[in-house]
């Protein structure tokens, strides 16, 4: 399934590296998309990350139409992540 963003010819997902040692995601523009809060929704935890760098971010046309870019993480997907490595 494809996201709305790329769907549209801005980043996805994919294109944001998760670090798993640092808890945060790097963006394609180098920024780092910090740890905020988890909530849950419809019985899953999800964890969000962003950076207040964007508004100011060259790419950011390629990237949101937001005032940031928003990633979740469920916080199981590194099972998900594992099996599609495979």
């Amino acid at each position: 399934m494809i996201s709305g963003a790329k769907a549209a010819g801005r980043f996805g997902k994919e294109d944001f590296l998760y670090r798993r040692q640092d808890n945060a995601y790097l963006c394609p523009a180098g920024q780092t998309l910090s740890y905020r809060h988890t909530s849950v929704e419809n019985g899953l935890t999800l964890h969000r990350y962003w950076t207040n760098v964007c508004p100011t971010c060259p790419m950011k046309a390629d990237c949101t139409t937001g005032k940031e870019r928003r990633v979740t993480r469920w916080e199981n997907e590194d099972v998900l992540e594992a099996v599609q490595r495979r």
